[in-house]
Order: C-alpha cells, then structure tokens, then sequence
C-alpha cells in the first residue's frame, strides 16, 4: 500500500477506534452506545511478508446483527483510481474475504469518497496487471453505509455458521497473543485477511 493511502487508512482507523463510549444518532429514538476497539494481526510470512485480503477489515455488532466488511483503500487522482489485479487475487483466496470486500475510493480534490465491490471490479482486468477507473461509478459512503446495514451489500454474518469471518479475525488478533486459526480454516501459506480490524459493538443505553 502507497503512503498516502497507508495514512488514510490510519485517519480512518483513528477516527473511529477509540477506548470511550460514544453515544450516536443514528434515528432511533433510544440512545445507542458505540464502543469500538483496534486489533493488529499477527504477521505469518516468512520474513514479515505477507498476502493481505484487505487493508482494513470492519465487524458491526449490535443486537444479533453480525456483519464484516473488508476494505482496500485507494487514493483517486483526477476522478481515477488504480488497483492491481493482484491486489484482487489476494482477496479471492478466501471466498469469504473476497464477497465481503470493498475498494474505498478517495479523492482528495475533489473531496469524493466511493466504494466499489471487490467482485464488480475482477471482470475488468483482462489480462493487464493493473487498471484505472473512474471513481464516479461508486456509490458515495452514505449510500453504501445505508446499503450494507441492509444487507444489500456483502454477506452477513450469523452466530450459527460453521465458519465465521469474525472468529477467524479474532484468531489472528495479537491481542490473541498467540494466532489461534480454527481448525475448519485452510488457508492460503502467508495469507492474512487483513491488515489490521476494528470491531464496533452497539447496544442501548440500559440494555
């Protein structure tokens, strides 16, 4: 990753990983606790090298809702961004990273910020190595956000599933201190989902 789009990503992760209890709006009329914590996750290749399914992976949990998406993020220059089909390729290693993941798109000119699914984007290489795209076919975030909650983008999760995305997460978390991969998990040597996850935990105040 660039070190531009290293430092968004840190901006972002800043932004909402935080130790205080935050209480939001979000169009209820009960208010909501928001507490979020920021895992690192422990390197598995040979030398600190690794193969990373995304940048940033982000769980939501709140009342029985489960959901995690996985993020590549992207600094767009004139409306354009850039991805290696490489990139694409690490994510498709593991279905479960790859249809829960996003390009977040932003472009510091014009002040725009897009998301685009992993898999509208795999089609779109042919053959090259790399492609530039115009951002202005991404959804904006708000539009995404509202989408994704309901579940009209990436898959969600359920307590029941025989393999989850957020135990695997919480395997590789150093806060783990040792990575614990379930046993059900066959992965890729050197693979990683992320670089780094924030979980987000809602509940009502009381509840």
């Amino acid at each position: 990753m660039a070190a531009d789009e290293t430092a968004l990503m840190n901006r972002i992760t800043s932004e909402f990983n935080s130790e205080r209890v935050r209480k939001c709006d979000i169009g209820r009329s009960d208010a909501i606790h928001v507490s979020s914590e920021l895992f690192e996750l422990h390197r598995r290749g040979v030398k600190q090298v690794d193969r990373y399914g995304s940048d940033l992976a982000l769980t939501v949990t709140s009342s029985g809702f489960i959901k995690t998406a996985f993020f590549q993020f992207k600094i767009a220059k004139d409306g354009v961004a850039r991805i290696e089909q490489k990139q694409i390729a690490d994510a498709m290693a593991v279905k479960s990273v790859y249809e829960r993941g996003f390009v977040f798109m932003v472009d510091p000119a014009s002040k725009l910020i897009r998301l685009q699914p992993l898999e509208k984007l795999e089609s779109q290489f042919q053959g090259q190595h790399s492609i530039g795209f115009d951002i202005d076919g991404g959804e904006s975030f708000s539009e995404w956000l509202l989408n994704w909650f309901r579940c009209k983008r990436g898959k969600a999760s359920s307590a029941d599933d025989h393999l989850n995305i957020e135990d695997l997460l919480r395997g590789f978390s150093i806060a783990s201190r040792i990575a614990r991969l379930p046993k059900e998990w066959e992965l890729p040597s050197e693979f990683l989902p992320a670089k780094s996850w924030l979980e987000t935990k809602m509940h009502p105040i009381g509840g």
